[in-house]
């Protein structure tokens, strides 16, 4: 099935991929019934397999297509890292509208590593849309200068990457982060603790205009918060 849309319970927003799978229907965004609700919150662990743990709308893409071009701007050959991108669908699609995304993550998940699943290492996916660079984003961060902004969607609350990423980031560049606050299921207390700090201005214009666009599967509570990175104080 292709080009379908949905519409959720806040608004006319089109969800991408447009739920290829029949098993994604049973995500009900157009009804607010509990036993729909059930149903949606079930189907995300395919959702996971195929794409990931955000949910993307073709809005949400615009919003951030057209703030990365303009920080790109500022920079010859500017580009983002989408750090930690798993499956690469978000920088796919970013790429396909015309942002500069560079995708890395330290595993390629187009090839079935067994070692890395026993140990439950990265992400259960199954899928690879895109994978510019494998290996560790923050030494890419920290060390390319045409670096203007990271994308840094749910990172594991269990382990330091989030920190890492943020500490990694140069004075005007942008932070997007999509997952849930301190204490919910990503980032560690740590990396909360870095961008709430006076090294960090928190975007909330972009913020506000990626969330009006934002949905969520049941009892999931991520959000995006779009931080710059300011001048170290003398």
């Amino acid at each position: 099935m292709e080009n379908t849309t949905l519409t959720p319970l806040d608004g006319p927003l089109l969800v991408e991929p447009f739920l290829a799978h029949a098993d994604y229907l049973a995500l009900g965004f157009t009804c607010g019934d509990r036993e729909l609700d059930v149903s949606r919150f079930f189907a995300r662990k395919t959702y996971i397999n195929d794409y990931g743990y955000a949910l993307i709308t073709r809005e949400v893409i615009d919003v951030l297509v057209d703030s990365l071009n303009a920080l790109n701007k500022k920079t010859q050959n500017g580009r983002a890292i989408d750090a930690g991108s798993g499956s690469g669908f978000l920088a796919a699609k970013l790429c396909a509208k015309g942002a500069s995304v560079l995708a890395v993550d330290l595993y390629d998940y187009s090839k079935p590593n067994k070692s890395r699943e026993s140990k439950g290492a990265g992400y259960p996916i199954h899928k690879s849309y895109q994978l510019d660079m494998p290996g560790d984003a923050t030494i890419l961060i920290r060390n390319m200068e045409d670096v203007t902004a990271t994308l840094l969607v749910w990172p594991p609350y269990a382990r330091a990457f989030a920190h890492d990423v943020a500490c990694a980031m140069h004075p005007g560049q942008v932070l997007f982060y999509c997952g849930e606050g301190q204490g919910g299921a990503t980032g560690n207390d740590p990396f909360f603790d870095e961008v709430q700090s006076k090294r960090w201005q928190p975007l909330d214009d972009i913020a506000c205009r990626l969330n009006a666009f934002h949905i969520c599967f049941p009892l999931i509570h991520d959000a995006w918060k779009v931080y710059l990175r300011l001048e170290d104080s003398p």
